[in-house]
């Protein structure tokens, strides 16, 4: 993947596999989020295929993306102004609505139908994440912590099989985070939803993930499981220069 003159993407391979948390990492301008935009549809690379469950997805537009089973969050909150944690959640389904434009203002059953469903949905998916408390409150009153949470709520109504999540943990405190942490668990175990997690707190990727993919410069530097990517030179050395890292050895 490339801007311009700027190779955002080398070379990179990655496969994960159903039911499995992998852990994305690398310094800032890896390219782990112009990945994630690849994987969703938001980019399309000059070259290479992104594979799901069979089908090439990069001749699809986003939505049909999100349409197939892929659901994610972004870096910064992408809440609603003026709405409230439940219809914020609701708008993870505004795609599915039935009737169009007519059908809403003139209220008929369809669209009513479809609306009273997207409604039960976001609940649950409140409830799930135990912030159904404040599903009345307005979303942009909520602390930072909880307007992230409210992000993966909007993304697991959707009822997704791969959930892409940014950063979820950005500017947490350690309590949040290991919440974090066994919400990222209860999805995976109780949903059976697979998730790609990008995040720079590298306590949470060790400990949450069954394999970890390191990214620097676009490239792919290492994968493995957790333990063998601690110890890995060249991670350290993208992490810590080489200086650092021949002094850590």
């Amino acid at each position: 993947m490339a801007f311009g003159g700027l190779i955002a993407l080398k070379s990179v391979t990655m496969d994960v596999a159903a039911g499995e948390i992998r852990g994305l990492i690398g310094p800032n301008g890896a390219g782990k989020s112009t990945l994630f935009n690849v994987l969703s549809g938001l980019n399309r690379p000059q070259r290479g295929r992104v594979l799901f469950q069979g089908d090439d997805l990069l001749a699809l537009r986003p939505h049909q993306v999100a349409s197939r089973g892929i659901a994610r969050t972004f870096q910064a909150a992408h809440l609603f102004r003026g709405m409230t944690v439940l219809e914020n959640v609701m708008a993870g389904l505004h795609d599915r609505a039935r009737g169009g434009v007519l059908s809403s203002a003139l209220s008929l059953p369809a669209m009513r139908r479809a609306e009273d469903e997207a409604r039960v949905r976001a609940f649950e998916a409140l409830r799930f994440i135990e912030m159904d408390h404040v599903r009345d409150r307005l979303a942009t009153e909520l602390s930072y912590g909880q307007q992230r949470l409210v992000e993966i709520a909007r993304a697991l109504v959707r009822e997704p099989t791969l959930l892409l999540l940014d950063e979820p943990a950005a500017g947490l405190s350690v309590a949040r985070i290991t919440g974090v942490d066994e919400l990222l668990r209860r999805i995976r175990n109780e949903k059976g939803i697979t998730i790609v997690l990008v995040e720079h707190v590298i306590r949470l990727v060790m400990g949450i993930s069954d394999q970890v993919t390191v990214l620097n410069y676009g490239e792919k530097i290492a994968e493995g499981p957790p333990e063998r990517i601690r110890e890995d030179r060249a991670v350290i050395e993208a992490y810590l220069g080489k200086e650092d890292a021949g002094a850590r050895h």
